[in-house]
């Protein structure tokens, strides 16, 4: 990144939980601290009380963090760039001011339409394409990328954007320190070990309850076999999951939250195969553990549906929305035997050459200087984009009813 570019580079993505999200930007805000040092200062913009808040000061990360409150507007210079994800683009609108130049990373495909159902949700006659043309404009002056083809493909079917190439800004993840090893051979084993990484969301609970589903089945068939279930997530969700009705020879075992160093110990040591999305996709599989890339759906997902590994991945793609045409190369029964007769290693291989390949922090920050050093879109541009004037719009609608209620007219 050019040094005379910017003297400040500010993340904001304010939130109280940990996520996938939550690790990428204070990971990223961490490598460029230590890559730039004093030479250009990075920020970043949360909760005073927030996951990365908490994270940066017990670590004494050399990232300056800026309370949140959503009541006091925040100013910076154009000599800043402002990293925040697409879905963040209206309180960028409400919060922030000055003339700072922004990188929007579109690291979820309905983030953004989420945001639009809040935002427009009080207006009349709003389709999701009357926001085509801005993203388009957005686009062309290099403020808006993807992080894969699933995510690009989703909105400009749902916006109907325009694009000029399919480039991407892949996610990255943390190396760990350990990975799995598997010795000199891989003995054949009547009980299997599977490990869920990942909240238990709305779009991914359907996955989880997708695979125990499996499990039951399989076991139905295979009673002289087991299956022990790691589930490692929280998320409100949680109860769709608990209440699931299973075989005797199935064992769920819900672990809450771990992360860091417990996180891939227990991982290594109890799990053979891993189904996740996501950035716990990526980190799994660089612990040399075969990972299954579910798919994500906010309907349930039939037994007839199909899995792949990672590296079996299009696109950088870190997990599609499920529909009957994703035809994959395994069932589940396939991948079972796999593990039941030791010849799972050799994916775990392929997936952890795959992830250093295409997802490492060196080739992500490197096209992130790249990127930095053309984009031209800064915020005036945004303000006065349709995002901006539907957010006007509702809050002066807002004004007017709160005042009519004050009023009692």
């Amino acid at each position: 990144m050019k040094q005379s570019m910017f003297k400040t580079i500010t993340f904001f993505y304010p939130s109280h939980v940990l996520g996938g999200a939550e690790l990428l930007f204070l990971r990223l805000a961490r490598e460029l601290s230590e890559i730039h040092l004093s030479k250009v200062k990075i920020q970043y913009v949360d909760y005073e009380d927030g996951y990365v808040a908490n994270e940066i000061s017990k670590s004494g990360d050399n990232i300056n963090l800026i309370p949140f409150t959503g009541n006091k507007p925040l100013y910076f210079s154009k000599r800043n760039l402002l990293i925040t994800p697409l879905s963040s683009i209206f309180d960028i609108c409400r919060h922030f001011f000055g003339g700072t130049k922004i990188l929007f990373w579109s690291i979820h495909p309905i983030g953004l339409k989420a945001m639009i159902d809040i935002y427009s949700k009080n207006l009349t006659g709003s389709n999701y394409n009357i926001y085509g043309e801005d993203l388009s404009n957005l686009i062309s002056l290099g403020g808006v990328h993807f992080m894969d083809g699933p995510n690009l493909d989703i909105q400009k079917n749902l916006y109907e954007f325009e694009i000029s190439n399919r480039k991407f800004l892949p996610i990255f993840c943390r190396t760990p320190l350990i990975k799995k090893d598997y010795g000199s051979n891989s003995s054949p084993k009547k009980n299997i070990s599977l490990g869920w990484l990942g909240r238990l969301s709305t779009e991914k609970v359907t996955a989880l309850a997708n695979i125990i589903d499996h499990c039951n089945n399989y076991l139905t068939s295979n009673t002289d076999e087991s299956i022990d279930f790691h589930i490692i997530g929280e998320g409100d969700k949680m109860s769709l999951i608990r209440s699931k009705e299973t075989v005797s020879n199935l064992n769920l075992r819900f672990l809450g939250t771990l992360s860091g160093d417990d996180l891939d110990r227990y991982l290594i040591e109890k799990v053979d195969l891993v189904f996740a999305m996501g950035t716990s996709a990526l980190e799994t599989s660089l612990l040399n553990i075969p990972t299954i890339l579910v798919d994500f759906s906010y309907i349930d997902i039939p037994l007839t549906n199909r899995f792949r590994f990672v590296h079996e991945s299009v696109e950088y793609s870190v997990a599609d929305e499920y529909h009957d045409e994703n035809i994959y190369p395994h069932d589940f029964s396939s991948l079972m035997n796999k593990i039941a007769n030791g010849n799972i290693e050799n994916d775990a291989i392929q997936g952890l050459h795959y992830v250093k390949n295409n997802h490492s922090k060196e080739s992500v920050i490197e096209s992130i200087k790249s990127i930095t050093e053309r984009i031209s879109l800064n915020l005036n541009t945004v303000r006065r984009s349709k995002f901006g004037y539907s957010l006007i719009r509702i809050m002066v609608r807002s004004l007017f009813y709160n005042t009519k209620r004050w009023l009692k007219i």
